[in-house]
């Protein structure tokens, strides 16, 4: 029997660096549009994407990835600096009722049952132009 401790090979890959390559692959669409397909890789990509969201969130406030425990100088430091600051820009649900012509109850709710995926900040649901892009897509 193979020990379920042992997951085999794998990779550190920094905040900043996952940040990054997300939005360079865009890695959002890409878990939404994979979800169900394989659940060892639904794990890694939602995992990514709370590390990528903490990451976002940590510049937001001014805060290093260091105070939260991210990385230490010696693995990010010789990494090359992104051309342009990090921006993930999100759509309020108002916005995305607008963009999709629906009212905004039909967003939320389409939120909390899943079918866009969106997330609650303050209490609002916040959403990602590609993640509004594929539910648009599925939609129709």
């Amino acid at each position: 029997m193979q020990d379920p401790y042992r997951l085999g090979p794998g990779v550190f890959v920094p905040a900043r660096t996952a940040a990054l390559l997300s939005r360079a692959l865009d890695l959002d669409a890409r878990r939404v549009a994979w979800r169900g397909s394989d659940a060892e890789v639904d794990a890694v990509l939602a995992a990514w994407r709370r590390v990528v969201l903490e990451f976002v969130d940590d510049l937001a406030e001014g805060r290093s990835g260091r105070a939260r425990g991210f990385a230490d100088e010696t693995v990010v430091g010789d990494l090359p600096q992104p051309a342009a600051p990090l921006e993930v820009r999100t759509l309020g649900s108002l916005e995305v009722a607008e963009l999709l012509d629906v009212s905004e109850q039909a967003v939320t709710k389409a939120a909390r049952c899943g079918r866009l995926i969106g997330q609650r900040v303050a209490g609002r649901w916040v959403f990602t132009p590609e993640a509004v892009a594929v539910y648009r897509t599925r939609s129709r």
